[in-house]
């Protein structure tokens, strides 16, 4: 017979000793996202932009700095609330190594949020972007979600993903303001990044297609040089394919728009003007299968541009919907193949949800909560980006938090000078990071 051992806890306690707050954090690994920013000149960045102002002497002069820095490294720590932003105020060292002076209390943070407009949050989503783009280029591997995968001949994914929740899930003050059953957060991701996002309420076709073409014909330019697959859930009817591959830079189409040649026994409307495909009801034979379309050409080999692949299946909820992939016509990988790759993995948007826990700032109002989801955008790919430089691992936004992050750092004081301690294994930067690292430990 089995027998556990007998596993106890250790009654012996080694001796505690407290040490004063100002000579220790517990995330002495937020220097490394200091230096990451730094190294991006994303401060700089900043301050050449225009963002309101509220009254508050001592954060200095370039209070949008102060604060923008404050909430995002309040976020990279797990923080999920203004609360918990506001906490940095008694943690002295961090502050130190991050270069702030003063942090904000509550109250100052989220005045600062509703002073937010229109013009401040595109600026916001502007600033997020242009780092995507240099990001895209020093990271070594690129993919979606956690299954990242190496660059293979300039490959590259871009999606279009939702992220909606029932207003049941929001605050009661939040809901009386929406007057709606739902809240959508659409995104656009490349790679392992979230590039940019819009918020609305209940989104009709038209408000999805707008969105579409607003995500491709702004950010086109990172994916120009290389070879993108493109994902979303539905191209709504708005949004002709001739457009689609148009704003989405996948090459020129040299067929004109009614010349295409269907195969999978699809069902194709070669006369309808806007929506061309017709996908199968979920009672038909074709429901689950794959139905591909290719500008018209002697054989696949030969065809130009892209190819449009589609399926409908049941989502989570049961319900019936629509799956599109624009994918280089000259991949040699099957559409079951495809659609495992894009659609079978957590999608980018939900990974920033769920590893920086943001449902706390749906209590926000219009533009302070989109200001918030901008700034966490932005704190979720630089620690992806800090994962893809120093770790080399295959973790998680969460585990980068728990691992790199969340790890201590202790002033040293001697002969007049103060180190910073860094009480983790230090990991193998590169060359251009030890003047943005070397001045905060040793």
């Amino acid at each position: 017979m089995f027998h556990m051992p007998h596993i106890r806890k250790n009654a012996a306690l080694p001796p505690f000793k407290t040490i004063d707050r100002s000579k220790l954090t517990p995330n002495g690994g937020l220097v490394f996202l200091e230096a990451l920013c730094r190294r991006l000149n994303l401060w700089d960045q900043v301050n050449q932009e225009e963002f309101p102002r509220v009254p508050h002497q001592t954060l200095g002069i370039r209070q949008n700095e102060a604060v923008i820095a404050q909430i995002l490294f309040s976020i990279a720590r797990g923080g999920s609330t203004l609360a918990e932003a506001a906490m940095l105020q008694h943690d002295p060292l961090l502050l130190r190594m991050v270069g702030l002076k003063q942090a904000a209390d509550e109250r100052t943070l989220n005045e600062w949020l509703m002073t937010q407009t229109e013009s401040s949050v595109k600026a916001l989503r502007r600033l997020n972007a242009k780092q995507v783009a240099v990001m895209i280029q020093d990271s070594q591997v690129v993919g979606t979600g956690n299954n990242h995968r190496p660059q293979t001949n300039g490959e590259l994914d871009v999606a279009v993903r939702e992220k909606r929740w029932a207003i049941s899930e929001v605050s009661s003050s939040a809901r009386d303001r929406l007057n709606s059953n739902q809240l959508c957060w659409r995104t656009l991701s490349v790679g392992p990044f979230l590039c940019d996002g819009l918020w609305s309420v209940e989104p009709n076709v038209g408000t999805k297609c707008a969105q579409t073409k607003e995500f491709l014909e702004s950010h086109r330019g990172i994916w120009s040089d290389r070879k993108p697959y493109f994902s979303c859930g539905e191209i709504p009817n708005g949004l002709p394919w001739q457009d689609l591959a148009n704003v989405s830079g996948f090459g020129l189409w040299t067929a004109e728009v009614d010349e295409y040649t269907v195969r999978d026994n699809c069902n194709f409307d070669m006369h309808a003007k806007t929506n061309k495909w017709v996908l199968a009801k979920s009672r038909d034979s074709l429901f689950e299968k794959f139905c591909t379309a290719f500008p018209k050409a002697s054989s696949v080999e030969k065809v130009p541009g892209v190819a449009l692949i589609a399926r409908r299946g049941l989502n989570a909820h049961g319900i019936a919907e629509d799956r599109f992939l624009l994918a280089p016509s000259g991949t040699r990988l099957s559409p079951e193949s495809l659609f495992a790759r894009h659609f079978g993995i957590k999608a980018v948007v939900h990974q920033v949800v769920e590893d920086l826990n943001l449902y706390w700032p749906l209590s926000l109002a219009g533009t302070a909560r989109e200001a918030y989801y901008a700034i966490a955008s932005l704190a979720f790919n630089l620690l992806t980006a800090l994962k893809l430089l120093l770790a080399g691992r295959d973790w998680t936004v969460r585990e980068v938090i728990s691992g790199i992050i969340a790890t201590p750092a202790r002033l040293s004081s001697s002969h007049n000078r103060d180190t910073a301690i860094y009480f983790g294994t230090t990991p193998d930067w590169p060359a251009d990071w030890g003047e943005l690292i070397k001045p905060h430990i040793s």
